[in-house]
């Protein structure tokens, strides 16, 4: 079967400039779907409740207003059905198994706007997935411009190499059709700078709240890296100038890297613990996790594979130890009480309790 290799760009407004809401959105659907218009409705209620936290976090910068259409809200709501954390079917909104993991994640106490270290990196993992086309060349361009004119002076040029890149290494006129569809209509924008407002801004906002940029620098529109998110774009970039697999890399190395950047000397690897030690921390996740994520009133418990290995992964990174899905899969199979299921056509399989 021929793959065709669409872009991952993510379509966002200028004003979806806040993760804190992508978390809060979530967490609203934790407990049982909503209609589209009750989610909107219950947004709009907790950022009017959490108003003066974003002001005291940054700035009012994609506020989310009551309005008599809710588009503040949609917009979100768009954002997390664009970064696959929820789905919308028939007006209902309901979490992804990719979705389900996030609200239960470890939370800041103080201000909901302040990620956690497991939130920033389950939300930069999603980001990169889905909007790496935009994200990349993006970060290649903040290494060397650090205002708003260079930047969007620069983008599209940057942006444009990097789809003729991926259609070089695609290398096949039909599989890159995607690209090069994004690549005319890009060419044609007639109207440039409202197009790179509603592309550049949110994505230097989501930066800073992951903590790859510099808040304070930030404040004065100065756009440079924090140390950490220096060290981690430094990395990637190096790994994706010849990696052609980004899930891959996704999958057996972000983790590894993103604890190496983020949390430092202090992080040891998954493999460097004691098989017994490995044992009982894979139990005690598969316990958490079926405890959170399977489907009630079955006769057999069972788990989506992929939301326990990025749950797991993420919190094992807020324990200080890396992890990749490969590791978990071995660990797997050495667990009696558990049948473990991959099917790599669907990137996905499932856990079943015996």
């Amino acid at each position: 079967m021929n793959k065709v290799y669409a872009p991952r760009i993510i379509n966002t407004n200028i004003k979806t400039r806040r993760l804190g809401y992508i978390v809060a959105l979530t967490d609203l659907l934790r407990s049982s779907s909503l209609l589209v218009d009750d989610l909107q409705g219950k947004l709009e209620a907790w950022a009017e409740e959490h108003e003066d936290d974003l002001e005291m976090y940054f700035s009012k910068s994609g506020f989310i207003k009551k309005s008599p259409r809710h588009y503040p809200a949609r917009r979100y709501i768009h954002l997390a059905e664009n970064l696959k954390l929820i789905k919308i079917s028939r007006n209902e909104c309901a979490l992804t198994k990719i979705g389900q993991p996030l609200p239960t994640l470890d939370k800041n106490k103080q201000n909901p706007f302040e990620l956690s270290i497991e939130q920033k990196c389950y939300l930069l993992k999603r980001i990169l997935e889905n909007d790496f086309d935009f994200i990349f060349p993006l970060l290649r361009l903040l290494e060397k411009c650090h205002n708003a004119r260079e930047i969007f002076g620069d983008f599209k040029i940057a942006v444009l190499e990097h789809w003729e890149t991926r259609i070089k290494r695609i290398g096949d006129f039909l599989k890159s059709s995607g690209f090069m569809k994004r690549k005319q209509l890009m060419m044609k924008w007639n109207q440039e700078k409202k197009y790179l407002e509603n592309i550049i801004y949110p994505r230097l906002d989501w930066l800073l709240d992951i903590q790859i940029l510099d808040r304070e620098k930030c404040k004065k529109r100065i756009y440079e890296f924090t140390y950490n998110g220096r060290a981690f774009v430094e990395e990637m970039l190096k790994k994706m100038e010849v990696e052609n697999n980004l899930d891959a890399w996704l999958e057996e190395h972000y983790y590894e890297t993103f604890g190496r950047c983020f949390i430092k000397e202090s992080v040891i690897s998954f493999d460097a613990l004691k098989n017994e030690e490995r044992s009982k921390l894979v139990h005690d996740l598969l316990e958490e996790a079926f405890n959170k994520f399977s489907p009630p009133n079955l006769p057999f418990q069972h788990i989506s594979a992929n939301t326990f290995f990025e749950f797991s992964c993420t919190k094992l990174i807020g324990m200080k130890i890396s992890s990749a899905f490969s590791q978990l899969k071995d660990a797997l199979k050495s667990l009696p009480t558990y049948r473990f299921q991959w099917q790599p056509s669907i990137r996905d399989g499932f856990i079943m309790k015996i």
